[in-house]
């Protein structure tokens, strides 16, 4: 028996393959997929338990029939299920064939892996066809998230790639060495589609040229995920779906450069499960840089909007339960932190007054933070008589479903302001009425 080493890492044997987990293995009959097949029946405790066989028949070629054929023959050889689909994926090809194609055998794969309850999907992707898919990601333009190509385990997908490590050369060398039958697939050496193009014409020369160029490759893939770490550390992104949102100020992110804004806004909307697509990032980063507010991008679970001084992530299926916290200002000797929803509020004593505070004019006694009341008003600095809460947030186009989770100041039963939005002409400073403690939010 060969070593587990040979194609496989013996920590990545370990971590995936040694606890009894069980298996969809997508087998399409070549050699790469093949080889996959035969390496896991060979050292699996009990692959007739642990494996499912599938196949997915696109239907691209007339022949395509006789690969299924063989791949059910090669699952019956080994005591394993054998689950197929067929699909005319020419009928069904809107725009681009290899996604498509793609787009419907995954679709298979997952449907095949949730109805057996199993763990992972593998796939036999190899080191080759990682080069292959960075330099396809790079000429497509991609970003960091790009360059970083595949990974060898996608847990959102559940998708296992094994061999990503492994050259095709060590591959093929398993392939004779065992002598094992597979089925040449003639359309991969049709030069119209585009990774084939590349695979037959472009690299063998790149290859001749500079002999070490996948090693190249590879190298710069593993730098674009350490940037990429490293970028994300320095943000300071913490995107817990968990509490009710986030946001972060539009004057810090201003200050980023255009790559770092795209790949932080990318993290974002990841995290939140919005559109990823250039072109939504592209129009995002152009609303967040110009000086409009109030502008929406919205999924079924998730609200992005842009206000004066923040762009916000807010759940739409999220409510925030009503709470109070009564705050003894006599209790602070230099400055207290409050956690209010996703918020954090810093009670300073000072006699200071910062942008984007709101100023206590208050010595002594007790403040209480609660959440949005109907039919609560307050009286805006600079204005004779009051205003509801509701209309003062509208006009600042703050959207419903986030004012729940505000920051509302009282003290006596009077609404002093909401900090960074709105301050109470009681919370006044002159002559006559002094700072003694600020309010700010922290959080951003």
């Amino acid at each position: 028996m060969l070593n587990t080493n040979k194609l496989i890492s013996a920590s990545l044997w370990k971590k995936h393959f040694a606890n009894n987990q069980k298996y969809v293995v997508a087998v399409s009959g070549g050699k790469d997929s093949i080889t996959l097949l035969d390496y896991l029946v060979k050292r699996l405790k009990n692959p007739s338990q642990q494996i499912i066989v599938a196949h997915f028949d696109h239907q691209i070629r007339p022949d395509s029939n006789n690969d299924l054929v063989f791949v059910e023959a090669l699952a019956k050889k080994h005591k394993l299920t054998f689950i197929s689909q067929c699909a005319d994926i020419p009928a069904n090809n809107k725009d681009n064939l290899e996604a498509t194609a793609r787009h419907f055998r995954y679709q298979f794969f997952e449907m095949v892996r949730s109805q057996f309850k199993f763990d992972y999907i593998v796939t036999a992707h190899h080191q080759d066809d990682q080069v292959e898919t960075i330099i396809l990601n790079y000429a497509r333009g991609a970003g960091l998230k790009g360059l970083q190509g595949m990974s060898i385990y996608d847990p959102t997908r559940k998708l296992l790639r094994p061999f990503l490590q492994t050259p095709v050369s060590q591959i093929i060398s398993y392939l004779k060495t065992k002598k094992l039958n597979f089925i040449q697939d003639q359309t991969n050496f049709d030069t119209e589609y585009t990774r084939n193009h590349l695979r037959q014409l472009v690299l063998p020369k790149l290859i001749q040229e500079y002999p070490d160029f996948n090693n190249t490759i590879l190298d710069i893939s593993i730098l674009a995920t350490q940037l990429t770490k490293y970028y994300l550390n320095q943000l300071n992104l913490r995107l817990l779906i968990a509490t009710n949102g986030y946001r972060f100020t539009r004057q810090k992110f201003q200050q980023l450069n255009p790559p770092l804004q795209l790949q932080f806004l990318y993290q974002c909307f990841q995290a939140f499960n919005l559109p990823t697509t250039k072109a939504n990032l592209k129009k995002c980063c152009t609303l967040i840089n110009q000086k409009s507010s109030g502008q929406k991008i919205e999924s079924a679970k998730v609200t992005m909007w842009i206000d004066a001084n923040h762009i916000h992530f807010t759940n739409n299926n999220k409510t925030t339960p009503t709470k109070t916290i009564q705050i003894d200002l006599d209790s602070i000797t230099n400055e207290k932190i409050i956690n209010w929803n996703q918020h954090h509020l810093k009670i300073t004593r000072t006699q200071t007054i910062t942008p984007n505070t709101m100023p206590l004019n208050l010595t002594t006694g007790i403040i209480i933070i609660r959440n949005l009341l109907n039919g609560d008003r307050i009286k805006p600095l600079g204005l004779n008589g009051t205003k509801k809460l509701q209309d003062v947030l509208t006009n600042k186009k703050i959207p419903q479903r986030y004012r729940s989770t505000l920051p509302i100041i009282t003290s006596n039963q009077e609404i002093l302001g909401i900090p960074g939005i709105i301050t109470s002409e009681s919370c006044r400073i002159n002559h006559q009425n002094h700072c003694h403690f600020t309010v700010t939010l922290v959080d951003s």
